[in-house]
């Protein structure tokens, strides 16, 4: 790749990156947080814990983060990946979710096929 990349939004406008600055959103992108909103609900009595805020102030602004904890195997699809791939997309419809797990016998015995250990679908170094 040729740095600086330039980027055209779908209005036309364009954005230039160098290589340390693409890095960088990134980076904030997937490892950044933002302050939760939290609005004690009406009708809660003063002394009811209902009425207390949660204990955390933050979360993550990419949602894989939530996921980093399911266990996952590269020569495999569980449930827990089809699950784990909507909720993270949220242009998974319910038909794209059953239709997988419909499949997931043979997609499963394709994989098993695929050298790990020489096939990468993404490396971030």
């Amino acid at each position: 790749m040729t740095w600086p990349i330039e980027l055209i939004g779908v209005n036309g406008s364009r954005v230039s990156y160098s290589e340390d600055e693409a890095r960088a959103a990134l980076a904030g992108f997937a490892f950044g947080q933002i302050s939760l909103s939290w609005k004690p609900p009406r009708g809660v009595p003063p002394d009811s814990d209902l009425g207390l805020p949660p204990s955390v102030g933050t979360r993550y602004l990419w949602g894989y983060w939530s996921f980093d904890c399911v266990p996952a195997s590269p020569s495999r699809v569980s449930v827990e990946d089809i699950v784990a791939t909507a909720a993270l997309d949220t242009g998974v419809r319910g038909e794209a979710v059953l239709g997988l797990n419909a499949i997931r016998h043979d997609l499963n015995e394709t994989l098993v096929h695929i050298p790990v250990t020489t096939t990468s679908c993404c490396g971030v170094s």
